[in-house]
């Protein structure tokens, strides 16, 4: 959430800032708005699983999920010239994978898993094939939800984790406002650690997550 609230400050102030591009000229200039679906590889990788004593450690399987997904998203693009442009966007994901219960390699116990709802901003430098079509790569920052729950010991935890993003796009203009755009993109985050229970046993657990996304977008430019 403070990913977004950030980006959309971001994208609510900038037609209040002083003029440094031209908003004229091709088409993706000014504040747009789009809703788009797609469909989302999620990974969770378990890098530590291990008694809190250091008596033993062993590994927990690594857990996959593929899911649809709902995409919202703000943005204000800025003309360069008539070749370039530079938007700033601030983006919501609805959905993501909910994993099936997978089970750790000695005790046998059930774990669920969860990776949704991610939100962030990224900023989208482009270039004009012509003036309808825009092509651009961007980068910036992300969050979501990671669950984690254990039936059997009743525990329920839930982490919001931070990481970054890269992907490439393209926008085509089908009329002077609507416009449709298509764009893949990947976001690493960090590792994140916790104290849990497998059974009775005390341990520490680590885990990295990474997703990757290609979403349909339709929008309109304001």
């Amino acid at each position: 959430m403070k990913e977004l609230l950030v980006g959309l400050a971001l994208v609510t102030l900038l037609p209040a800032l002083p003029a440094c591009a031209e908003d004229s000229g091709p088409a993706f200039g000014g504040l747009s708005l789009s809703l788009g679906a797609g469909y989302q590889y999620d990974n969770i990788f378990q890098e530590n699983v291990r008694t809190t004593n250091g008596a033993f450690s062993f590994k927990q399987p690594d857990a996959t999920r593929r899911s649809m997904i709902g995409q919202v998203q703000l943005g204000y693009g800025f003309n360069l010239g008539e070749k370039f442009n530079l938007s700033v966007n601030a983006f919501h994901n609805v959905g993501g994978g909910q994993f099936a219960d997978i089970k750790a390699t000695n005790f046998q116990d059930q774990v669920g898993q969860s990776l949704r709802n991610s939100t962030g901003f990224y900023l989208a430098p482009g270039y004009y094939i012509n003036d309808k079509t825009l092509v651009f790569i961007k980068a910036g920052v992300v969050g979501t939800r990671q669950t984690y729950t254990r039936d059997s010991e009743e525990v329920a935890l839930d982490n919001t984790i931070r990481g970054r993003l890269l992907g490439l796009g393209a926008k085509y203009m089908l009329s002077s406002r609507v416009f449709v755009s298509a764009d893949m993109t990947r976001y690493t985050y960090g590792s994140r650690s916790w104290d849990t229970r497998l059974v009775t046993i005390p341990v520490i657990m680590s885990s990295k997550a990474r997703q990757l996304d290609g979403v349909l977008s339709v929008g309109y430019q304001f």
